[in-house]
């Protein structure tokens, strides 16, 4: 137990030593990628690794560990008073792993991540330990991850990180469903004046390619959005049997992220790619 707590002690301190020392990008022009999983190569990169802080995309984070570690997804959890506020649920519900899953990647709801965490095996400060460990051990070296949610902007990665997640995450059938859910509805208990009452919660989603016809099929969708990080979003698509990442990021309005999303989709589906390097590869280049 008392090694257990050592560890966790020392994970803490690492993360905060690398929040002080890996600071986030302002969203000054964009960061995008597109990455052929079955080829495993980039098609298109801009700024790929470019640290920058990323908003609700963290919350993909934050499932992937919540499912890694094989919880009971029809366990009812309590919502507890954790600092973080929801439009949609409150302390004193009951609801289960799962709806709160839902909840997290769909509506990208901060009070249903945050009680994911909390429910954690170990606790919150395991969870959170478990998110930079997973990111780690996946190769994604540059994420620094201080909470669930994304609210902070302390929480940083690169699209080169982002990928290596979102293509993780595409192994799990679970996020394809959510992925391509438009709305959530889940039945939640609470207790008032000693009586228990069921209510009924609506989350839309996020998503900006559910209200299009597209020809291809989501496996992962997450978006995001803070003053830091700009209109974001990385998903992972499939196209004439073939898996793509894309990720773009640091927009000044939904419709901006929206439209570079589908210039990246056209990439795709045009079979027309045009490879642009970072500016950290271009200079690596330069130093060869």
């Amino acid at each position: 137990m008392i090694q257990r707590f050592i560890m966790l002690i020392l994970m803490l301190t690492v993360i905060d030593l690398a929040c002080a020392q890996k600071k986030p990008s302002p969203p000054v022009g964009t960061v995008s990628l597109v990455y052929d999983i079955s080829a495993q190569q980039n098609l298109y990169a801009n700024n790929a690794d470019r640290v920058i802080s990323i908003a609700s995309m963290t919350k993909l984070f934050t499932a992937l560990t919540v499912l890694g570690a094989e919880q009971n997804l029809s366990e009812q959890i309590l919502v507890g008073r954790s600092g973080v506020s929801s439009p949609r649920i409150r302390t004193g519900m009951r609801i289960t792993r799962l709806d709160l899953l839902s909840l997290t990647m769909v509506s990208s709801d901060n009070l249903a991540a945050k009680t994911l965490l909390e429910h954690y095996p170990g606790g919150y400060q395991a969870g959170l330990a478990a998110m930079n460990q997973m990111a780690q051990r996946l190769g994604a070296i540059n994420t620094i991850l201080v909470e669930p949610t994304g609210i902070m902007a302390a929480n940083v990665s690169t699209a080169q990180d982002l990928m290596i997640v979102a293509r993780a995450a595409a192994l799990n059938p679970l996020f394809k469903i959510l992925a391509n859910q438009k709305q959530t509805e889940i039945s939640v208990e609470r207790t008032r004046r000693m009586r228990q009452i069921i209510e009924w919660v609506v989350g839309r989603s996020t998503n900006p390619f559910l209200a299009d016809v597209t020809d291809f099929d989501m496996l992962v969708a997450k978006t995001g959005f803070t003053r830091a990080a700009g209109f974001c979003l990385v998903m992972v698509v499939e196209y004439d049997n073939r898996r793509y990442v894309l990720i773009t990021a640091g927009h000044a309005t939904k419709q901006s992220r929206k439209n570079a999303a589908d210039e990246l989709i056209k990439l795709i589906t045009s079979g027309q790619y045009r490879f642009k390097i970072s500016d950290t590869e271009d200079q690596e280049n330069k130093d060869k």
